[in-house]
């Protein structure tokens, strides 16, 4: 296997492992309560981790937010609580 197909499957690999952990910390029950908290819901954090995790996945190291969370998903508000 090629050094560059080999890194492109490390990057689908560590992606798709990141956004599994951030559901899973958001399904526990300390998880639930910091969403209700700052007003989040599960479907949108579901949401968010999996774009964020394509970014991982293309080896992007900054992530655009608009593009990332795109404005039909939520209003800027919604979108400090859920990224922070």
């Amino acid at each position: 296997m090629s050094c560059r197909i080999h890194r492109a499957a490390t990057l689908r690999t560590n992606g798709l492992a990141w956004r599994d952990r951030v559901i899973a910390d958001a399904e526990s029950a300390e998880g639930r309560v910091v969403a209700r908290n700052h007003r989040a819901s599960l479907d949108l954090i579901d949401e968010v981790a999996a774009r964020i995790a394509s970014y991982i996945a293309r080896g992007e190291i900054l992530v655009d937010w608009r593009d990332a969370i795109g404005r039909a998903l939520c209003g800027p508000e919604q979108l400090r609580r859920v990224v922070t």
